[in-house]
């Protein structure tokens, strides 16, 4: 799968903080829950990606009749994951309803495109084993899920870092001032409405544009950001920057939908 970022933002995507369990549920969406059990070695200048912990980890069930798994892991940044046996991690009980399986040499490999500035080749190796009574087949169809939902996230946390770093606009553009869409030249009417982009400010309809939603500490803001802007933001090299002036985000954070 390609992504669009580089290796030191797909770094900081797994990079470890004081929030294990949210860090977690960046990269894997099907996560229930998660414990670091053991730090065995932490990042530091001299090493900044050399980190090495002792991980519990529980995964929602792809199917309503296979139960919950859950794995003991050695986690490797930037994101090598094995099964290992400890006493410290033991099995659940068999009434929480949930299965120890286990994985070997599971993890994501981002290699730089060459031939494609800003882009990166990803590959998630995936050897698992959920043991348990399910049929086989549906251990392969849980692990393609659990493929699915993980690469995606990765350009999406790009993007939403990408985005929280550069400048919004504190005025917008005023909706009376634009009877188009400034992306797809939409005319404005009872059925079509105007949008504004907090990013560039300018009228925008809702096909060129959703909701993106921004973590800050213990609140979140959601802003509307158009497909012009995403765009540049991702692929500045070929998508020209539609914002003619700046502001700060936290100047304005009201959103008129």
């Amino acid at each position: 799968m390609e992504v669009r970022g580089t290796d030191e933002e797909v770094a900081e995507l797994f990079y470890p903080d004081d929030e294990p369990l949210a860090n977690l549920r960046r990269v894997f969406p099907d996560l229930l829950d998660a414990q670091t059990i053991y730090t065995l070695n932490l990042p530091s200048a001299r090493a900044p990606r050399h980190y090495i912990s002792m991980q519990w980890m529980a995964f929602e069930s792809p199917s309503p009749v296979m139960k919950h798994r859950d794995f003991c892991v050695l986690e490797v940044l930037a994101r090598s994951l094995t099964s290992i046996k400890t006493p410290r991690c033991p099995d659940l009980d068999p009434s929480s309803g949930v299965v120890r399986g286990s994985m070997a040499r599971t993890g994501c490999i981002f290699m730089e495109m060459t031939d494609a500035p800003g882009r990166l080749e990803a590959t998630y190796f995936v050897q698992m084993d959920f043991h348990g009574s399910a049929p086989k087949a549906m251990h392969v169809h849980g692990m393609r899920q659990h493929i699915r939902a993980i690469l995606p996230t990765v350009e999406s946390f790009i993007l939403i870092a990408r985005l929280r770093d550069a400048a919004f606009l504190a005025k917008l553009v005023p909706t009376s001032a634009r009877r188009t869409c400034h992306v797809c030249d939409l005319v404005f009417g009872a059925f079509h409405r105007r949008r504004r982009c907090r990013k560039c400010g300018d009228a925008v309809c809702t096909s060129c544009s959703s909701h993106v939603t921004f973590d800050q500490h213990l609140d979140s803001l959601k802003l509307r950001i158009c497909t012009a802007c995403v765009m540049h933001v991702l692929l500045p090299d070929e998508f020209p920057n539609p914002t003619r002036s700046s502001s700060h985000l936290h100047h304005d954070s009201n959103d008129d939908g």
